[in-house]
């Protein structure tokens, strides 16, 4: 069976974190156009913290490449059993992208 997990990407802190570092991002094609991507790394967390997270995204950066004054950190994940995520509030995400959401 494959773990699951459950969490929130702060897109505000993504947007924070290309906007100081933009290289970070990756321009692919495909069928319907070009996209913009952020290669991320899925970290195991040694021991589990006090709000259940098991795991964290960190954006990727090469060790040569890294500012030293960034946080790459962008996200905690907690295990998932379906039953424990929180509901989606579509009408403020929809808002918050100008209605832009399907």
């Amino acid at each position: 069976m494959t773990n699951q997990f459950y969490g929130q990407l702060d897109l505000t802190k993504i947007a924070a974190l290309v906007q100081q570092q933009p290289e970070l991002i990756r321009r692919a094609n495909f069928r319907d156009g070009e996209h913009m991507l952020l290669p991320i790394n899925v970290n195991d967390m040694q021991r589990t913290d006090e709000h259940g997270n098991t795991h964290s995204i960190t954006a990727y950066c090469r060790k040569d490449d890294r500012n030293p004054n960034l946080n790459y950190f962008i996200a905690n994940l907690k295990p998932s059993n379906n039953d424990n995520q929180p509901p989606i509030d579509t009408n403020q995400a929809n808002q918050f992208w100008g209605g832009n959401l399907p």
